[in-house]
């Protein structure tokens, strides 16, 4: 009956007017839903998905179009991949960018963080903060690390954390060791794997730079990060990146480690480079995702209680 009953009276009984960032309650629900995509990596890199997933998310973009009250995306480059997806969903989908809004009262000291993980913080270090998965490029930045070392006689140091598993390249961890092994980088490149959000943050605080290589996003929340932090931060040149455009970026080719190098030479010898980074209010940025979103919310309940 394209409606989802018990669900339904729940959220009524609670005096739940609409639901967002979930799943769709039906085209005949009396309650709104909105459904939102983070991104549409399926179209950009079909290796990374079994012919069971291909269906599955075209399934749940088919279902979307029909039974939420809207798609909501949070970049341009994500809606231009479901027009080519399905456009029926295209046409119901709207854009609204999120913000990251950090308000941290109190940061682990380093000296924490240095007894915790054993790891030596006197010298400045690269911070990388994502999931070692496939998609997320750390090869070309340990590449790039090996470059500057054999090229350029600077040895930098990366850390990073996140998960250390990706379940469509269970490989792919191996992989990321043996290079780091075979090219004698166990002193550039320190990988902490999964640890805590806080402590995640003040490695954030403590880093000289930010580098995000990923070969796909939906919407980069580290810009946020490395702003309210401010921070510089090297971005792999991904539409998604370039729609953002942050004031504090410096964009190199995805796919050249030697790129990558160069620039990071560059920034680190040239100080009028430094001197050029701006950075962006996150409050502003935020409250602007506010105003936007609230207004979607807005308009779908001004629809909603004109049909009942």
């Amino acid at each position: 009956f394209k409606k989802n009953k018990l669900i339904e009276n729940f959220l009524e009984e609670n005096k739940i007017r609409i639901i967002s960032h979930t799943n769709y309650l039906g085209k005949n629900s009396i309650i709104p839903s909105i459904k939102w995509f983070p991104d549409f990596q399926e179209l950009e890199f079909p290796e990374n998905f079994s012919f069971r997933q291909k269906i599955a998310r075209k399934l749940d973009i088919f279902l979307s179009s029909i039974n939420s009250s809207l798609i909501l995306l949070s970049s341009k480059s994500v809606r231009n991949n479901l027009k080519l997806i399905n456009y029926k969903a295209y046409l119901k989908s709207k854009v609204v960018s999120h913000c990251t809004l950090l308000n941290i009262k109190k940061f682990k000291t380093k000296n924490y963080l240095k007894k915790k993980y054993n790891i030596n913080l006197d010298k400045s270090y690269i911070f990388i903060p994502n999931h070692h998965w496939k998609h997320k490029n750390h090869i070309i930045v340990y590449k790039c690390i090996k470059i500057l070392r054999d090229k350029f006689k600077i040895n930098l140091v990366i850390i990073t954390s996140g998960s250390n598993h990706d379940y469509r390249f269970p490989e792919y961890s191996t992989y990321l060791k043996n290079f780091i092994d075979d090219n004698s980088l166990n002193k550039n490149i320190i990988n902490l794997g999964l640890i805590d959000y806080d402590d995640v943050l003040s490695f954030m605080k403590y880093c000289k730079i930010f580098i995000n290589p990923s070969l796909s996003e939906g919407w980069g929340n580290m810009i946020d990060h490395a702003n309210y932090f401010k921070k510089p931060i090297f971005l792999s040149n991904i539409n998604v990146h370039k729609e953002q455009n942050p004031s504090n970026a410096i964009f190199f080719n995805k796919n050249s480690a030697i790129d990558l190098s160069v620039k990071l030479y560059n920034f680190l010898t040239n100080n009028k480079m430094n001197k050029k980074i701006k950075y962006e209010n996150t409050k502003t940025k935020a409250n602007k995702f506010y105003i936007n979103y609230s207004s979607v919310i807005d308009n779908i309940l001004r629809k909603y209680e004109k049909k009942i």
